[in-house]
Order: C-alpha cells, then structure tokens, then sequence
C-alpha cells in the first residue's frame, strides 16, 4: 500500500470536511446532484471523447495498482543484487544462471538472461536495454500527460455549470420573491465551479504529479541495472561495482548504504 497517496486522499477528505464544519449552511448547499452531475459526467464524456475507452478503463486500474498499491521502486533492492552478482560471478563463471531465477528485480532479471543467452554482444544488450527503459518511460510519461489534460475539464464543466445557474437566477429575477432567492440561487449556481476545482487540484493533478515521479525512480532503477550489468559483463571488482552503484544516491542515503 503506497502509505504517501492514502495519507493524501485521507487529509483530502479532511480539509474538505474542515471546510465544510466552518461554514454554516454549506453542506446542504454542496450536496448538489445536479452539479455534481454536470461536472462529472462533462469530465467523462470529454474524456472518452479526447481517449479511447480502453485507455479510459486502464487509466483506472492504473490509479489503483500504480499510485494506491504500489511500491515505490527498491533502489536499494536493485544495489544489493547488482553487487551479489558482481561478487558471486568475478569467482564463479556459472553464478549468474544459477541465481538468475532468485532475482528478485524482472528488469535486472531480464538482463541477466541476455548475458546468460550468451548469443548477443555487450554492447547490444546495452542498446537493448537502454531502448526498453526509453519505452517504459515514455509509456509511463504519457500516463501522467493522460491526467494532466482530464485535470482540464472539471473547472471548465464547473463553470459551465455556474453559467447555467447564473442563466436561469436572471430569468427568474423581477418576480415577487426573487430577492429572498437570489442568495441561495447564487450558492447553488458556484457549487460546480467549487466541484470542477476540487476535483482537479485534489484528484486528477496530484494523481499526474505522483506518476511522474514514480516514472522518474523507475528510471533511475533501469540505468542503475543497465550500468551493473556493463560492469558485471566485464567483471569489474564488487567493490568498485558497489562504488559505482552507490553514485545513483543522494549523499545522505550513500551514507546510510554499508559495505556488502
């Protein structure tokens, strides 16, 4: 469970909830149906126009699996096999199909099996691998590119919305009680532009931000593997392996990195 994204989605709630218990009279006002329906089915149907329906469904699955579940990408994981295998295979020429299987990371798993296959150069395992990190990571950008623009549509349905209201609040206007209503007609009018924003700024941005990130540690990882796998080819020294591996951490975390 990605602890980070459920905080969010738990203080979310809160702050709304706050907002709410400080202003008298505003729930009954924000539990409006029919802004709510004009926000979120105008965000739906944009969306299914602007992306197919396919792409819509996995976008959903997407923010459950990547940004709810997920595990952050275990850098620290990825060090302790690199520098296993760099110790194991300096002395050991069959150590790495013999433990390629316990790997525990799929990428430097894929890797591994290149060299093991033993039928492709170094230099082109390197080209290979360093073209499936390109594609994971363009897969993964235009993921968060897919939500930044659905992040679009909410306030603009939300204000289409509080035209409408303001539409309908001057046509009523000039009748016998028009002045008592005209309060409340008005809070109901802003209540999707209110929809349209929380929406967005609390939903569809933050989900946008938090897969850009993970695209970001997923990259990070794949050349980490890529480097590893270069020097294990060559059988570089584990411990000038590990001294390379640890350049992909911030000083503070290379400190906290022991010697294996």
């Amino acid at each position: 469970m990605n602890m980070s994204a459920l905080l969010g989605l738990i203080g979310s709630l809160s702050f709304i909830a706050y907002i709410v218990s400080i202003s008298p009279g505003v729930l009954s006002v924000l539990l409006d149906v029919h802004s709510l329906v004009i926000v979120g089915g105008g965000t739906f149907i944009a969306t299914i126009i602007s992306f197919p329906i396919v792409t819509v469904f996995r976008m959903m699955k997407l923010v459950l699996m990547r940004v709810l579940v997920r595990e952050a990408p275990k850098h620290r994981l990825v060090f302790k096999e690199i520098v296993q295998l760099a110790k194991g295979y300096r002395d050991n020429p069959d150590f790495l199909s013999t433990n390629v299987r316990s790997l525990k990371t799929p990428f430097l798993r894929d890797a591994v099996e290149l060299i093991n296959d033993g039928k492709v150069p170094m230099e082109e395992i390197v080209l290979i691998l360093r073209k499936r990190a390109a594609t994971q990571y363009r897969g993964h950008l235009e993921d968060a590119d897919i939500f930044r623009v659905i992040a679009r549509f909410p306030p603009a349905f939300g204000l289409i919305g509080t035209v409408l209201g303001l539409v309908s609040l001057m046509r009523g206007m000039g009748g016998a009680d028009s002045m008592k209503t005209i309060g409340s007609s008005m809070a109901i009018a802003l209540t999707t532009t209110f929809y349209g924003i929380v929406i967005s700024n609390l939903i569809f941005i933050p989900i946008a931000e938090n897969l850009n990130k993970i695209n970001k540690e997923d990259e990070a990882m794949r050349l980490m593997v890529v480097d590893g796998v270069r020097m294990l080819n060559d059988r570089v020294h584990y411990l000038l392996v590990e001294e390379h591996m640890k350049s992909y951490f911030m000083p503070q975390e290379r400190k906290r990195i022991g010697r294996r």
